[in-house]
């Protein structure tokens, strides 16, 4: 009976003909159209979406019942950082076949405090801090698709999740340029938040 209340109040609220928004966990608001957009098979995720998604999946990290499927401890930001790291990258080499057009020093790079909270575990809503976790899940949309970086901490390795990987040509420069920005600007943030100091992990095998 409850699901049927729930299943009952969904449908009144996205066929509603008047526009409403409902607040879902991610940093906007989201109307009737969000949903619609979700069941619909032939529409495209949007970065709302996945985000949305990925809130629930941290609620079940943290769930005493469910976080026992979950055998390394993660954290996972949203969509925004990825395309704020591109964004800044993008300013330094706007063509990755192309030599960078001002020189970039690591250990003059003032990194923006929005991207400290993330390692500080303040953002988004469902953030961890770095430093208590095994991995950090960074989605992003590269391609013209989405798909999922994991930072493994202990010895700074990032593997790409890409379930469109077998439609892709095998081009491994391609896909280093398209983790550039990731493999650049993350030990940077490490470093800024005090992320070393706080885990006490070595910087053995890190490369900026």
């Amino acid at each position: 009976m409850k699901m049927m209340e729930v299943n009952r109040k969904y449908n009144a609220f996205v066929n509603d003909p008047n526009l409403l928004f409902r607040y879902i966990g991610i940093d906007v608001s989201v109307s009737q159209s969000f949903f619609r957009e979700l069941e619909d098979p032939e529409e495209w995720l949007a970065i709302e979406h996945v985000d949305a998604y990925l809130n629930l999946l941290c609620k079940r990290k943290n769930d005493p019942m469910e976080k026992k499927q979950f055998k390394r401890k993660v954290a996972v930001v949203d969509c925004a950082f990825f395309n704020e790291l591109t964004l800044i990258w993008s300013q330094i080499q706007p063509d990755f076949h192309l030599p960078l057009k001002k020189a970039f020093y690591p250990g003059k790079f003032d990194v923006p405090l929005d991207l400290i909270e993330y390692a500080k575990g303040n953002k988004p809503a469902w953030g961890t801090a770095w430093n208590s976790v095994d991995d950090v899940i960074v989605p992003c949309f590269v391609g013209g698709s989405h798909w999922v970086f994991s930072v493994v901490l202990g010895n700074w390795d990032i593997t790409i999740y890409d379930s469109n990987a077998h439609l892709l040509p095998n081009n491994p420069k391609h896909r280093q340029e398209q983790v550039l920005p990731l493999r650049r600007l993350f030990p940077l943030i490490c470093k800024k938040s005090g992320y070393f100091d706080d885990s006490k992990r070595k910087k053995q095998g890190l490369i900026v």
